[in-house]
This record gives structure tokens, sequence and C-alpha cells, in this order.
């Protein structure tokens, strides 16, 4: 899939077919005294969308992405439930054009959005949610807002993502693609935009083509340098997790073994009377 113009970081983007018979499920690890926030995007497949699929997909994409950006900005630290910038002109005619032409005038989607919440005890609750075309579906402090009571704390969070269109009815619902973003509340993520007034050379001056291009390239190795470090917060939170699940797994090889060993020794023990009892040994 070819987006049009470059995006510093991408959302995950499913496609999620009116045949497919089970829902996609992605499952995450919240760390304790921490929370996180979930964006959700439904767009239309490519076909239906004609020649503006590409710069749709692409402008949706960097509008995730700064939304989750400005998320710093706010005095609560959650993210926008709208979209931070108004649609350009061949996006708005993209939409205008498939929910007309294409969907019946309305925009709802097809899509069953479920999130289940699992306690440290393992108790789980499920909370549906309804998704319109081009509209964000934003979750913030997952964990505090899906608390039955505020002395329960969860665990894990799974969002299983169902296409529910009857394939058997031409009703313009067919495949759907997703934008899904799933971010820690303590997550930092750079402004990649901002430009710093103490570097760089002084816009307010003649520049030459070369001062252009050199001050161009500052620029550049100045996001790259962002993004690298943004980057480098995702690995540790995503390390942080991966240790998380390796340690289970040893617990649980732990407790295999141990059962393992005190089934066999209560079998050794059975069989040694029986075979007592019927003057064997």
């Amino acid at each position: 899939m070819v987006l049009l113009e470059p995006v510093m970081s991408y959302p995950v983007i499913m496609e999620i077919d009116d045949d497919d018979e089970d829902a996609r499920c992605l499952q995450f690890s919240i760390p304790e005294d921490e929370d996180a926030h979930v964006v959700i995007l439904a767009l239309p497949e490519e076909d239906l969308l004609g020649s503006s699929a590409d710069a749709m997909e692409a402008w949706y994409v960097n509008q995730l992405y700064k939304m989750t950006k400005i998320k710093s900005q706010h005095q609560d630290n959650i993210l926008p439930k709208k979209l931070p910038d108004e649609a350009s002109d061949v996006v708005a005619k993209g939409m205008s054009a498939f929910l007309m032409e294409k969907h019946g005038g309305g925009n709802d989607v097809p899509l069953k959005v479920t999130v289940t919440m699992k306690s440290y005890d393992q108790e789980e609750t499920n909370h549906d949610y309804h998704v319109k075309y081009f509209v964000p579906l934003v979750l913030n402090n997952i964990r505090d807002d899906h608390a039955k009571n505020e002395d329960e704390d969860y665990e894990d969070v799974k969002i299983c993502l169902e296409n529910t269109s009857d394939n058997e009815q031409d009703d313009g619902s067919h495949g759907l693609q997703v934008l899904f973003d799933f971010i820690l509340v303590s997550e930092e993520v750079s402004d990649l935009d901002a430009q710093s007034d103490e570097t760089g050379f002084a816009k307010d001056k003649h520049l030459t083509p070369l001062e252009t291009s050199l001050d161009k390239s500052i620029d550049s190795g100045r996001q790259v340098l962002k993004e690298m470090k943004f980057m480098e917060q995702r690995e540790k939170r995503m390390r942080e997790t991966a240790d998380g699940i390796n340690a289970r797994v040893h617990y649980f090889s732990y407790i295999s073994v141990a059962i393992l060993f005190g089934v066999t020794y209560i079998q050794v023990g059975y069989l040694k009377r029986y075979f007592k009892k019927k003057k064997l040994m």
C-alpha cells in the first residue's frame, strides 16, 4: 500500500473483509500505576474510494499521529476527540463521494468494537462501541473508565474488531480499513514539526538556495533524532511487556514441573502399596 506523503510514525492499519468469520483481536498489557489511550478510525476499502484512496489514507494516518503528538499539550494528558486539522479538498471530496454515491448518505460503519478488560483476578468485563466512517473513536484512560469500581485494577485489555456487514446484500458495505493506535499515558510523543527558534537560519531574511537547502537538511536531521527518541520510548515499552510475558512463562514452567513431580510421586507411592497388597513385592 503506497502513501503519497511521508508520515513520521504509523498507527496499525488493518483490513477487515466482510467474509471474515472471526473478529480481529489485539491484546495489550498495561503496566501497574499506568493507563492507556486508544484511537480507532474506520475507512472504506481502497476500491470504494477510487483515485483518492492513497491521498485519503495518508491524510488520516497523519491525523492520528498528530492526535497522539498533541496529547501532552492537554492539561489532562488525553487525546482529543476530533481530528486536529480540517480535511483537504481531495479528502473532503473523496468522503462526500463515498457517503453519497456508495453508502446512501449515512456514515455508520458495519464494525463492532468490543473492549474486554481482564483484571488481575482474571475477571473480564466487555464494552461495545459504535463507529462511524471517517470519525475517530477515542477511548481515553481506558483502564480507569472501564473499571467497575475505584478499587478494581485491570492488567490486560483486548480490543476486537468485527465486520458485521451482510455480504449477501449489496448495500455498499464491504471491506474496511481500520486505523488503530494504542499509547500509554506517560508516553511522550515529540512534536516533530516544531521548529527551534534558537537554531537554524532566521526566517525573516532572504536565504540563498544553498542556505535554504542547508536549513532543510538541519530540520530533517532534527526530525530524525526526535523520531529515533520516539521509537526508543516505544521499544522500551514493548521490552517491558515482553519481559513480563517471559516471567509468566517461567513461572508457569516451574509450576508445571512441580505438578509433574508431585503426580509422579503419588503414582509411584500408589503402585508400591498396590503391589505390596497383592504380595507381588
